[in-house]
């Protein structure tokens, strides 16, 4: 399912995928990860921002990005809030969903 989202939905996942399992990363070390550059990074997280509520990305000179997240949430939340905002996946969701 993940080879079917967009270039920036992919972005978007490995950046919370990577903020999820450390503690923090540099913007250098995600446009590494992502193979882009870290204004194209640093635009992703501002969007990224907008849509993952109640989770946040803050970003610090000192510390690098981190994800808040609440202890109640899983990595299960951020694969349905990716896949939710999909057009790949929604449109996959009406074709054999929809009556």
């Amino acid at each position: 399912m993940i080879h079917l989202l967009s270039a920036r939905d992919k972005r978007y996942l490995d950046i919370l995928e990577c903020l999820f399992d450390t503690e923090s990363l540099t913007l250098d070390d995600l446009a590494i990860i992502t193979q882009s550059s870290k204004r194209t990074v640093q635009n992703d997280i501002h969007g990224l921002n907008g849509c993952i509520t109640p989770l946040a990305i803050t970003t610090s000179h000192k510390t690098g990005c981190a994800l808040i997240i609440p202890d109640n949430y899983s990595i299960d939340y951020i694969y349905q809030l990716i896949l939710n905002q999909s057009i790949e996946y929604q449109l996959l969701e009406a074709v054999f969903f929809s009556k």
